[in-house]
């Protein structure tokens, strides 16, 4: 298993842009941003090669070890909503609150949009003449 680090560095204001150019560099697959009165946090959650990266990048970095529960943790904060008779929640949610004819359903994004599953292309596999 690798640890996973909490690796943040803060930048004056000025320099933000900056540096969110270097962080997109560095972890294309996304960092967090925590506005402050000393300036721009920017975190990333990663291994040794990240804070490594970070370092070289920046000439240091606060460095934060994440507990090994994590992956289970942050699943407390995305919590189900209803908005009218749409319900809108976590594939991992329980599904109380629905009701018979709800217009709710558990299917994924791709299922709707545009994925060529379900007919959800209709010109799919027919000749144009």
């Amino acid at each position: 298993m690798t640890l996973l680090r909490r690796v943040s560095v803060t930048v004056p204001d000025a320099r933000a842009e900056q540096a969110r150019a270097v962080m997109i560099e560095l972890f294309p697959e996304g960092f967090e941003e925590i506005a402050g009165e000393g300036g721009l946090e920017l975190v990333a959650y990663t291994n040794a090669a990240g804070e490594e990266r970070i370092w070289q990048a920046f000439g240091g970095a606060a460095v934060s070890d994440i507990e090994d529960d994590w992956e289970d943790r942050w699943r407390q904060f995305h919590k189900p909503v209803r908005v009218g008779s749409l319900w809108i929640g976590p594939p991992w949610s329980k599904t109380t609150g629905r009701t018979a004819g709800d217009s709710s359903t558990s299917r994924s994004a791709s299922d709707r949009c545009g994925s060529g599953h379900r007919g959800s292309n209709p010109t799919k596999g027919r000749s144009r003449s």
